[in-house]
């Protein structure tokens, strides 16, 4: 099993096509959007939060931990 994870400002679509190919290898993936990026663009208390705000809410840690 895989897990797939973007990088800054993108989110899991751009997985799609190495996806496709791990599973023809017969391989499972799952592959996400960080919060704040893709479709992941509310927070909470259903803030909106986006990549570029990180800095200043200081929510880049928590990507980490929503990982684990």
């Amino acid at each position: 099993m895989w897990i797939l994870v973007h990088g800054v400002g993108s989110g899991k679509g751009e997985w799609g096509k190495f996806a496709a190919k791990l599973a023809t290898l017969g391989h499972g993936a799952l592959a996400v959007d960080l919060r704040g990026h893709g479709e992941s663009l509310k927070g909470p208390g259903n803030r909106t939060a986006t990549y570029e705000i990180f800095d200043v809410t200081g929510d880049w840690p928590h990507c980490l931990r929503d990982l684990e």
